[in-house]
């Protein structure tokens, strides 16, 4: 039955990153757990989440890279390079906090409580956030912008690589909340970050000599085919969209797909598995006939503006 596995992970990898490029996330907020509950182990989940988020993001980072902002003083320069550069830091150690973890309590259970405290946050953070409250002017001085993008990308960059994640989750009400980056801007800006930190974070998992490297390839392989055509599906989704004036509400479906997602891993530490399979399922394709229909009204809306423009 191990080829039924691959086929899932592909699948897997198409939903999770049609909604990581929607919102410029990494996809391993539901790829980790997703894996977990397949049986793969811990280690060869995370590393394999980060390989896939290098493939499955690349073109659409290539791509976006020039119109993120790099005139004197642009989103570019305040924003990007610091929070690139210290999550890309940051990633090195999250492979061997995970290792010094798993020795001190030889079990997975801190890592799991992680993604509750972590999913947790960011559902906070989307069912609080008012993006009509954000004028997209910078709330504060470059220099203090600088240094808490920095400071606060370096821990994340440690946090994603440790969870596998991207991290995207995490920067973007960062970017959006504290520094006010506009919502088209942090999206492209999240999706440069988790692509840079999932290169750095998957280099200590695969420089590991008791990493089972073929499985990982495997697994990894099967992700991004998903991945690759998941991940520029989602952002041209994000375009419509947030062109639509769309976008509050679809972050508001997005945090009510995470509560399934914390329920699941809440079951996986209580010992209901079946329970936490089947959630976990439900969520994966919950959100992404939300970001279908929502797209659809999207377009719909789009052509009633063309049309009353025209008139």
């Amino acid at each position: 039955m191990e080829w039924l596995m691959y086929i899932i992970a592909a699948i897997v990898g198409f939903i999770a990153m049609v909604s990581g490029g929607f919102w410029g996330l990494g996809g391993g907020w539901l790829i980790v757990p997703c894996l977990l509950l397949m049986g793969v182990p811990l280690p060869v989940a995370v590393a394999a989440s980060l390989l896939q988020m290098i493939a499955s993001s690349f073109y659409t980072v290539l791509r976006q890279f020039p119109h993120i902002g790099w005139e004197k003083g642009g989103w570019g320069w305040t924003v990007a390079v610091p929070l690139s550069i210290s999550s890309f830091i940051g990633a090195l150690f999250g492979a061997p906090l995970s290792n010094l973890m798993e020795r001190v309590f030889h079990s997975h259970l801190p890592h799991q409580c992680f993604y509750i405290v972590i999913l947790g946050w960011i559902l906070i953070k989307f069912l609080s956030n008012d993006d009509n409250a954000a004028d997209n002017k910078p709330s504060m001085s470059v220099a203090k912008s600088i240094t808490i993008i920095s400071v606060a990308g370096y821990f994340i960059g440690v946090l994603a690589a440790l969870l596998g994640i991207g991290g995207g989750s995490m920067t973007r009400p960062l970017m959006r909340l504290v520094v006010n980056v506009p919502e088209k801007t942090t999206a492209q800006i999240a999706r440069l970050s988790f692509f840079l930190t999932a290169l750095s974070g998957s280099v200590p998992y695969l420089c590991d000599t008791t990493m089972p490297y073929s499985y990982v390839a495997g697994i990894a392989v099967m992700l991004s085919i998903g991945g690759m055509i998941g991940f520029p599906l989602g952002a041209k989704m994000h375009h419509i969209v947030l062109s639509a004036g769309k976008q509050a509400f679809a972050d508001k479906g997005f945090a009510m797909v995470l509560g399934i997602v914390i329920f699941s891993i809440i079951c996986k530490i209580t010992g209901i598995v079946l329970v936490g399979r089947i959630a976990i399922i439900f969520s994966g394709l919950g959100l992404l006939a939300f970001l279908i229909a929502i797209t659809l009204k999207s377009k719909s809306i789009l052509k009633k503006m063309k049309g009353i423009s025209a008139s």
